[in-house]
């Protein structure tokens, strides 16, 4: 699959995959963290945009040698270059709820704790993005409703203050 850069493909290879398990080795694994990292447009990344970046860079297998700028620099020209239309950052930003919400329903309650640390770090991403795209206290409000769904859950929770 060949991004380019293209937010829009990259949306769109995302979608092809419906279900809330099994993304490993899928390109929607690294297609969501992709999206939230368009959509992301805060100075200062947090703990849960700083995990997705890292995601896309073992994704695409980014090596900083030969003189090659730090991966978080490259991002950050091109995000300057591209722009994203509001009316799709909208569409992106309720696609991207729908299917981390489904997600992380998927993996705590089926209790794949191996997991549980990519769900937290998708929560807490989202909730940033909600953030700086007008959500007030979005990441806490994202985060304390994945805890109130799962207050059994100490595993999950744990992963959970992690990014807090």
């Amino acid at each position: 699959m060949e991004i380019n850069g293209d937010y829009q493909n990259v949306w769109k290879e995302a979608k092809k995959t419906t279900a809330s398990l099994g993304w490993s080795g899928k390109f929607i694994e690294a297609g969501v963290p992709m999206l939230l990292l368009y959509l992301f447009e805060g100075e200062e990344m947090e703990k849960g945009m700083t995990y997705m970046r890292g995601k896309v860079k073992d994704y695409l297998n980014y090596k900083e040698e030969y003189g090659e700028p730090d991966f978080a620099e490259r991002f950050s020209v091109w995000k300057k270059i591209v722009v994203i239309p509001e009316n799709d950052k909208k569409k992106i930003l309720q696609y991207l709820q729908k299917i981390i919400d489904e997600r992380i329903e998927v993996i705590v309650s089926c209790q794949h704790r191996g997991s549980y640390r990519k769900a937290a770090g998708l929560g807490a991403a989202l909730g940033e993005v909600e953030e700086v795209m007008g959500i007030k206290y979005g990441k806490t409000i994202r985060l304390r409703k994945y805890l109130n769904q799962f207050p059994r859950h100490r595993a999950f929770k744990k992963e959970i203050d992690i990014f807090l």
